[in-house]
């Protein structure tokens, strides 16, 4: 089984694949075959912490219900990978709206 933190890494090359996918020829980047595992549950959070160091970047991805917060995956990228992240994520949203 996959942990939180396997899933959500999985995720990101799932929207940066769709992100280099439309992209002109030119800019694009070398595809990444990725294996999204029959039975991969998704994980529900509501809540996202983030603290920084010097190099890096700490999502702690946290469940919050009446009674009980609970952390579910704590996710260490560099500050470069969430520059890209963040870009991705953004197109992203921008075209499901």
């Amino acid at each position: 089984m996959l942990t939180i933190c396997q899933k959500f890494l999985q995720y990101v090359i799932i929207i940066i694949y769709i992100h280099n996918k439309n992209m002109p020829s030119k800019s694009k980047k070398k595809e990444i075959d990725v294996e999204i595992p029959k039975d991969l549950m998704p994980t529900y959070s509501n809540l996202v912490n983030i603290n920084a160091t010097k190099n890096e970047i700490f999502f702690d991805f946290i469940n919050v219900a009446p009674g009980t917060s609970k952390v579910l995956s704590r996710v260490i990228l560099s500050k470069e990978h969430v520059k890209n992240f963040s870009k991705v994520l953004n197109d992203f949203v921008k075209k499901i709206k």
